[in-house]
This record gives C-alpha cells, structure tokens and sequence, in this order.
C-alpha cells in the first residue's frame, strides 16, 4: 500500500517496476520450466556456427548505428549538428540503459545528456523521441502488411486480426507523420500547451529539407539489420526462414519491442515470438533459444562498449543553446 504522502508520479512508477518484476519472473519460471521438459533442445546451444552468430553480431551493431542517426537527424532538424562522436555513444549508452531498466529507462540518459550539452528542452526531446519512435513503428508496420500479403499469395494462412492491427497502425502513423501536428500547434490551451510545442516541433522537423525521408531510410535500415540479426540466430539453430517469413517475424517483434514495461522488453518480445509459432516454420522451443541468441549477443556488445561510450559522453563540455525556442515551458 503507497503512504499517504506519496506522489500520483511515485504510485506510477512503483506500479510501473511491480509489473515490470512480475512480467519477468513469469517468464523466466515459464520458460525455464518449458525448456526443462525439452533438454535435447538446450543441446542444441552447443557448438553453433560461429558464422552465423558474427552475422548475427554484425546486424546488432549495424542497429546501434542505425538508433544513433536517429539520434542525429532528429536533432539535425532543430538545427544541432552532432558528430559521431557523441551520437553513436550516446546511442550505445541509451541501449545498454534500456537493457537493464524498465519503460526505456535509458531515453532519461539521453534528455539529460542533449540539455546539459545544448540546452535542449524537455519538450522538444519528447518531439525527437516520439518521432524517432513513430517512423520505426511505420516501417515495421508497412514492412509487416507487404510480408503477410507475400506470405498469403503463397497460399500460407495468415494472421487477420495481425495484418488489421498492421494496416490501422500503419494508416494513424502515415498521416500523423505527413499531416498530423496542425490542430495542436494552433491550441492557445494552458493545458495543451505542451502538445502544442511537440506539435510545432515535428512539423519543424517535417519541413526541414529532405529530413523526413532520411528517417524513413533509417526506419528502414534499422529494420533490416535487426533482419538480419534473427535470420543469422535461426539459421544458427538450423532453421532457414525465408525472407517473408523473417520480415514478418522481425515486424510483429519489433512492434512488441517497444512496449518496454520490462527491462529490453524481455518476456514481452518472447511472448510475441512463441505466438507466431503457430503460422511460421519453428518450434516455441527455438523461439525461444533465437531470442537467447540475440540477447546474449547484444548484452555482450554493450557491455564491452557501454563504459567507452559513458566516458565519450561525460568528457563533453556544455554549449550555449542556438535557439531561443529550446527552452522548457
């Protein structure tokens, strides 16, 4: 029970960890107990083709790269040129901190690195995230309809109600990214006010010469190089999933990905995994081993680059903000 002087914010975020700790203890007692029945699949674990997993490895780090020119097109369009020398570590130091924290606890890392160096107001690093986030859930929502529309033309049965979630996020997100924003930048509500800044903000983004595809460029290498990471965990395992089947794989996991009520959406990302199961050429059990695979591979390279990049980032000095409209409201 909370105390009584407790904040509306703290009961939030102490039922936000509850529910994160329970996610996780559920699935590893799960899944512990799954592969426990099955030891002749945890045989399998030994002695993969070091082949596949360096490719695995290598589509891991392409999307670091990839997550850090997010990093540095977002903050491109509010007229903040960032080398690479800080978007990449700050990109490697923001997915180590999600690893290991709930609800993307590593997004707290990166506002208080850009207001501390640039003077970047809260508000307009909301603008940058939500429409980081947004092109990532539009690539891999319109990468998702093409690859149930292939799946389906094979004759394969697919998932309905997955390929109607598909193309409704699809829709919202296009519009919000190439229309949306108007009617909140205009509000003169003390209430909205925030929404509003946001609002401005993308389409400030939106208007920057040539931005917005770039993004989506991004969306899209981001989306392929997480592609191949999976394809390599499973044919790691000895399984060969086509392209169709992997775009659709990677598609449903990403989305699940981002609700981050766990620390890397671990339990969430799996449980997605183990529901495809039933329409794609694998086993829950190796479902759940090509999960393991990529998360020990990428919990291995961000904690060997996790204190460079701490360090990269703390040696930074403060600037002077360049734009008045960067500032809290």
């Amino acid at each position: 029970m909370s105390s009584p002087d407790e904040s509306p914010k703290e009961g939030a975020d102490r039922t936000h960890v509850l529910v994160s700790i329970i996610i996780v203890v559920v699935f590893f007692v799960g899944a512990a107990y799954y592969l426990a029945q099955r030891p002749q699949e945890l045989s399998r674990l030994r002695g993969l083709p070091l082949r596949w997993l360096a490719v695995a490895a290598m589509g891991i780090g392409t999307s670091l790269v990839s997550n850090g020119l997010f990093i540095k097109l977002t903050m491109q369009g509010f007229g903040v040129s960032m080398p690479i020398r800080e978007w990449l570590p700050l990109s490697l130091a923001v997915s180590g901190l999600n690893y290991v924290s709930p609800l993307r606890g590593g997004a707290a890392l990166r506002g208080a690195y850009l207001r501390r160096r640039y003077g970047f107001s809260w508000i307009d690093f909301a603008t940058t995230l939500a429409g980081a986030t947004a092109v990532a859930l539009l690539t891999h929502s319109v990468l998702g309809i093409l690859a149930l529309l292939a799946l389906r033309g094979r004759g394969a049965q697919i998932d309905i109600p997955l390929l109607l979630f598909f193309s409704i996020l699809a829709a919202l997100l296009a519009w919000t990214l190439f229309f949306g924003g108007g009617g909140f930048s205009a509000s003169k509500s003390r209430l909205l006010k925030p929404l509003a800044r946001m609002a401005q903000g993308w389409q400030d983004l939106r208007g920057h010469p040539g931005l917005l595809p770039l993004l989506l460029l991004n969306g899209g290498l981001f989306f392929i190089s997480n592609a191949f990471a999976f394809y390599a965990a499973f044919r790691a395992l000895g399984i060969s999933l086509g392209i169709a089947e992997t775009t659709f794989y990677v598609a449903s996991t990403g989305i699940a990905s981002l609700v981050a009520l766990t620390p890397g959406a671990l339990g969430i990302q799996e449980a997605f995994s183990l529901y495809m199961s039933r329409v794609l050429p694998y086993s829950p059990a190796d479902a759940l081993m090509a999960q393991l695979i990529v998360r020990v591979l990428a919990v291995s390279i961000l904690a060997i680059t996790f204190p460079f990049a701490m360090k990269m980032l703390n040696s930074a000095t403060p600037q002077s903000p360049s734009l008045d409209r960067r500032q809290d409201v």
